[in-house]
């Protein structure tokens, strides 16, 4: 809808062409609003300013009102209170969506060895030239979508390819990667 002032009801659309109060603007659009402004008999469009998006302090509830922050993305920590976090993205429906995880480590046996690996992090095995493996944790680049050898591999060393992932293993502990020379 258009909101005006000049006194003369705004047209329903953007005007474009000859107009007959001199003055008047109006408002058409709900997040970043374009004005038409009536000058010298003619309507003159100018583009509106948009809002800079910035996440809420708080993680909103999933579902939660976003209009105007499409494609926002946001991750909320509250480790220390509440021992959780949340990410979220503003939908292009103009919803959040909100994915809650625990704060703790997330991998406390690594393949066996006893590498602990902390929030935000994966176990992964490592094949090393000439034989062996080294177990270590490195960063998930997934979160906050599922485990993939499309977007965890990027965190294998140089010359390594993901061979699989594996969001739990027997024991439980999600988060473990192969990194497997080619």
């Amino acid at each position: 809808g258009a909101a005006g002032a000049g006194g003369s009801p705004c047209p329903v659309e953007l005007p474009d062409g000859a107009c007959r109060t001199e003055g008047q603007q109006c408002s058409y659009g709900e997040c970043c609003p374009t004005e038409a402004r009536c000058e010298g008999g003619e309507w003159m469009s100018l583009p509106g300013a948009c809002p800079a998006l910035a996440c809420p302090s708080e993680a909103p509830i999933d579902g939660a009102d976003c209009t105007c922050s499409e494609g926002l993305d946001c991750t909320f920590l509250d480790c220390e209170a509440s021992g959780r976090m949340a990410h979220g993205t503003c939908r292009e429906d103009g919803t959040w969506n909100i994915r809650v995880d625990d704060c703790s480590p997330t991998v406390d046996n690594c393949y066996g060895q006893g590498v602990v690996c902390g929030f935000g992090e994966i176990c992964t095995k490592q094949d090393e030239p000439g034989g062996g493996q080294t177990i270590a944790c490195v960063p998930d680049l997934c979160w906050p979508e599922e485990l993939s050898c499309g977007c965890a591999g990027a965190a294998c060393p140089a010359a390594h390819v993901c061979n699989y992932v594996n969001a739990w293993d027997s024991t439980d502990n999600p988060g473990h990667m192969w990194c497997a020379l080619p």
